[in-house]
């Protein structure tokens, strides 16, 4: 639905309510100029459980803006928002609004992980297995667990793993990794925060298992020069176990990980 000019304004007016529409404004765009807005249009890209998720491009002042919002019942969105602005705060997500009953995020910057690693430099596979690192890192060590950075394999092929990555909700821009969407986050922060928290050492078990089947997929394409030792993230091979072993090994500020991940031949 593209709305031009006077009816976008009096559009926006309404989705934020008369007396939000200028803080929403100045959130989305840094003004609260109304009358510099030249065209609007939205599409609904999610509705369940009594929440809705929209797709707002926003032409203001000659300029683009994509944002989104989230609805739902009043007092629902609060703790979710709360989880997405600790995630904003460490630089591992873009910037959300509350405006009860709604969320307005800002949306990332960049490309989601759906991306295919083989149409890619090699150098820049190193740089998005290092700053997903970081990003994971980051999240983890101020106490949250996303929990919706993996999705069930759909692929039933045997010895294939049984989760992939969520590409959706992991955007890179070339230089820093962000994560979406903050509705199943939770939060408890432990003594050693990059340590003995089980939620989040399994997530980085099972992030590091899609990243490893993104990696083994590259490393069968012929055209990929070999092998891909990522900056952050080594792959050391223990000939003494059944199945191979890869040892991943995230560096994360002082903090090291070490994982322990079968790669299937």
């Amino acid at each position: 639905m593209k709305i031009n000019n006077a009816t976008a304004v009096e559009k926006i007016k309404a989705i934020f309510g008369k007396d939000h529409v200028s803080n929403a404004l100045k959130f989305i765009t840094g003004s609260t100029d109304l009358e510099s807005i030249e065209r609007y249009s939205s599409e609904r890209i999610q509705s369940f459980n009594n929440r809705s998720v929209d797709k707002h491009t926003l032409k203001f002042k000659g300029k683009n803006f994509v944002f989104f919002t989230k609805q739902a019942k009043p007092g629902v969105l609060g703790v979710e928002f709360k989880r997405a602005k600790g995630a904003y705060e460490q630089g591992v997500a873009p910037d959300v609004m509350h405006l009860d009953p709604m969320l307005i995020l800002k949306g990332a910057a960049g490309e989601s992980f759906v991306i295919n690693f083989n149409d890619l430099p090699q150098n820049e596979v190193r740089g998005i297995i290092s700053a997903l690192g970081l990003a994971l890192g980051k999240l983890h060590g101020s106490g949250y667990t996303h929990n919706d950075l993996i999705v069930e394999n759909n692929i039933n092929i045997p010895d294939e793993p049984q989760y992939v990555l969520n590409g959706q909700h992991i955007f890179w821009d070339g230089k820093t990794v962000n994560f979406i969407d903050f509705g199943k986050t939770s939060f408890g922060y432990a003594a050693k925060p990059l340590g003995a928290n089980g939620e989040r050492l399994e997530e980085r078990r099972l992030v590091l298992e899609g990243l490893l089947l993104k990696l083994r997929n590259l490393r069968n394409c012929p055209g990929q020069p070999q092998p891909l030792i990522p900056p952050d993230l080594y792959f050391l091979p223990a000939q003494s176990w059944p199945l191979p072993l890869i040892i991943p090994v995230l560096k994360v500020g002082k903090f090291w990980h070490f994982v322990k991940v079968p790669l299937l031949a």
